[in-house]
């Protein structure tokens, strides 16, 4: 007669499981790597947004008394104390001061500014309520298909119920018979 052979060290199934947790794992990281080099390149495109606004708020400091400017105005931004840039205020002349037609074109825009600022509430308040509506919609849409799922993951767990029961009665009749 030939001997019985031992039982294996290891079940059969771990290591296809190992196998599957590896490929599981390499996928994650393959994920986790292309969320890592998309953030990079947004930090890139942010750092290259913020270069071209310090050209060009320094192109609009090296403003040159020699250029011949016929501006009587001073440059818009100055050096403060402690280097940084700061902005100046436009000097006006006494004819700026008295000319009617620059207070109505002040108070123009100021009406302007005024209705611009309404405008953005009002748009703000509008798309607020637009996704308010559109939430519900969207949480109606959900509950309907949740709805629709649940008969078929019932009668799942009832096949999974009497599987197992099935299970349990044949061991049974297997340890007697």
């Amino acid at each position: 007669m030939s001997e019985p052979r031992p039982a294996p060290p290891l079940p059969k199934w771990l290591s296809s499981c190992i196998v599957a947790l590896l490929a599981v794992q390499v996928g994650l990281l393959w994920t986790h790597g292309s969320l890592l080099q998309r953030q990079h390149d947004d930090i890139l495109a942010l750092r290259e947004d913020v270069q071209a606004l310090a050209d060009s708020l320094d192109q609009d400091q090296d403003w040159d008394s020699n250029e011949g400017d016929p501006s009587p105005h001073p440059a818009r931004w100055a050096r403060g104390r402690d280097g940084r840039a700061v902005r100046t205020a436009f000097m006006r002349t006494a004819d700026e001061e008295a000319d009617p037609a620059l207070k109505e074109a002040q108070k123009d825009l100021a009406a302007v500014k005024q209705s611009q600022q309404d405008a953005v509430a009002k748009a703000r308040d509008t798309q607020e309520k637009m996704s308010i509506a559109a939430n519900i919609e969207k949480a109606d849409a959900k509950a309907k298909l949740e709805a629709e799922a649940e008969p078929w993951l019932r009668w799942m767990w009832v096949g999974a119920a009497v599987t197992v029961a099935a299970l349990a009665v044949r061991a049974l009749y297997r340890r007697r018979g």
